[in-house]
C-alpha cells in the first residue's frame, strides 16, 4: 500500500479497461462475478490482456458481488468467497508482471448494489453496511492495494461502505466514483457536487471523482466544480480526482482513475487532450477504463503517455 502511495504521486498510473464485457467477448454469460469460481482462467486472460497492454491497475471483477446483486442468481451466501477469489486472481496475475521497481497494482471493486439507501424501504443501513463488509473482506483477504467504491448513487452507500472498510483496515486506501448527473454540475440523484462532497467521510477516502460521462465538456465543468469543493472543505489535504468516462484521472496531490468513452484506440490522445483543455489546475496522475475501452486503447493510452 506504501509502494501505491508512493506510485501515485510519483507518477501517471494507467488502470485497465472493462473486466465484464471483455469477459463477455470471452463467452460469459449470467454472473460474470462468478466466473471467479467456474472460470478464473477467462478472468485471469482479461486482467493478463490489460497488463500486457502496460496497465498499472487491474480491477477486481467484483463490480456486482455483494449478496444483494447476487441474490438474482441464487448465489448471495457466496459474496465473500467470490470476492477473495477474484481478488486472488487479479493479485497472481499483479504478481506475475510485477518486476523490479515496475510494480502494478489490485483495485477491488465494490458496487453501488441494488439498493440506495436514500430510497429503498427493505433494507437498513446496518443491513446494507453488512452487505458491503462481505465483499470488503474477501477483497482484503484476497490482497488488494485499493478499495474501490464506484458507481456510486447515492452518498450515504458511499458513506456506509467507506465506514465498513475502515472497520476492517484502517490504512488501506479508499477511492470513491459518483455517477454524474445529465444535469451539469450534479451527481446521479440529482444532488450537486459541492453537497455531494460534504456528505462524504473525506477524512477515510484517498481519491474522489466521478464516473460515467462521455463528454470532455461535461467532466471537465464537472471536475473544476470538484476541485473547488476539495479546496473549500478539506484545503491541505491530499484528495484525488478520479473519474470513468473519458480518458483520463486528475488528482489533486495523491491518486486518481479514469474511464473510457466510446473512441476507437487512435482517438484516445485526441480525447485527453481534449480533456485537459478544462484542466482545472488539477495534476494528472493516472488514466482508466470504462465499458468500451479495450487493452488496444489502454496500451495506445501508455504509449502517449510515456
Amino acid at each position: 500500500m506504501d509502494d501505491l502511495g508512493k506510485a501515485l504521486k510519483e507518477h501517471i498510473l494507467v488502470l485497465d479497461g472493462a473486466v465484464g464485457t471483455e469477459l463477455m467477448r470471452r463467452g460469459g454469460r449470467g454472473c460474470l462475478e462468478a466466473m471467479v469460481l467456474d472460470n478464473e482462467a477467462a478472468v485471469a486472460a482479461v486482467h493478463e490482456s490489460y497488463l500486457d497492454a502496460g496497465a498499472d491497475i487491474v480491477t477486481t471483477d467484483t463490480l456486482c458481488a455483494d449478496a444483494l446483486c447476487l441474490e438474482h442468481h441464487g448465489l448471495s451466501e457466496r459474496s465473500y468467497e467470490i470476492a477473495r477469489r477474484a481478488a486472488e486472481i487479479a493479485r497472481a496475475c499483479v504478481e506475475r508482471y510485477s518486476a523490479g521497481s515496475q510494480r502494478r497494482f489490485v483495485a477491488g471493486s465494490v458496487g453501488p448494489s441494488t439498493r440506495n439507501i436514500s430510497l429503498a424501504n427493505d433494507v437498513t443501513e446496518e443491513q446494507l453496511g453488512d452487505v458491503y463488509e462481505t465483499v470488503i473482506r474477501g477483497l482484503l483477504d484476497g490482497g488488494v492495494d485499493l478499495i474501490l467504491v464506484e458507481t456510486v448513487m447515492d452518498s450515504r452507500n458511499a458513506s456506509i461502505a467507506v465506514e465498513r472498510c475502515r472497520r476492517l483496515n484502517a490504512e488501506i486506501p479508499i477511492a470513491v466514483s459518483a455517477v454524474l448527473s445529465r444535469l451539469e454540475g450534479r451527481v446521479a440523484n440529482g444532488a450537486p457536487i459541492a453537497t455531494f462532497l460534504k456528505e462524504l467521510p473525506m477524512d477515510d477516502i484517498a481519491v474522489v471523482g466521478f464516473n460515467c460521462s462521455n463528454s470532455p465538456r461535461a467532466m471537465g465543468a464537472s471536475l473544476e466544480t470538484l476541485a473547488a469543493g476539495c479546496d473549500q472543505i478539506y484545503t491541505g489535504s491530499h484528495v484525488a480526482i478520479v473519474w470513468n468516462g473519458v480518458t483520463g484521472a486528475c488528482r489533486r496531490r495523491r491518486g486518481f482513475r479514469p474511464r473510457h468513452g466510446g473512441v476507437l484506440p487512435q482517438g484516445v490522445g485526441e480525447r485527453r487532450r481534449r480533456m485537459l483543455r478544462h484542466d482545472p489546475g488539477i495534476h494528472i496522475t493516472a488514466f482508466a477504463h470504462g465499458v468500451t475501452v479495450r487493452p488496444a486503447h489502454i496500451r495506445t493510452l501508455k504509449g502517449e503517455l510515456t
